[in-house]
């Protein structure tokens, strides 16, 4: 016995449309639900400092300061003021060569300084090589 079907094409492509779109609907939902951000903070509900070792009392404070240097000097005194180190990070092309005196200021005062490469371009899109030679090419300024 044979048994014969007719599908409708229309309805079909349709099906093959709905259901991903309401499957990925449900799974953001899902998500979405569950998900607690630890970065983002509003005025109810801090949140940049998700969670800590209760055994030592501590905080990592840094600093990016390759787009400019007016707030650098101001950081630095009240950072002395209040005897808290940090750390600086600093591109080595585009901003340790025009302020070296700030640079060895931030070295004086015992903070550390880290290194965002030479000029600061994101390396995600980069081949490894340039990304090398970038950091190579920083190192020399620190």
């Amino acid at each position: 016995m044979r048994r014969l079907y007719i599908v409708d094409i229309k309805k079909q492509k349709k099906a093959f449309i709905i259901i991903p779109i309401s499957l990925f609907v449900a799974l953001f939902l899902y998500l979405e639900s569950n998900y607690t951000p630890t970065v983002f903070s509003n005025q109810e509900n801090p949140r940049a400092l998700n969670s800590g070792n209760t055994e030592y009392a501590s905080v990592a404070l840094t600093f990016n300061i390759s787009h400019g240097n007016e707030k650098v000097l101001p950081i630095l005194n009240r950072l002395k003021s209040e005897e808290i180190r940090a750390t600086f990070f600093v591109s080595g092309g585009e901003w340790a060569e025009r302020h070296p005196d700030i640079l060895e200021k931030i070295a004086e005062e015992n903070h550390e300084i880290g290194m965002l490469g030479y000029q600061y371009k994101s390396y995600v899109d980069q081949e490894i090589e340039q990304v090398r030679k970038d950091l190579n090419k920083a190192r020399g300024h620190f």
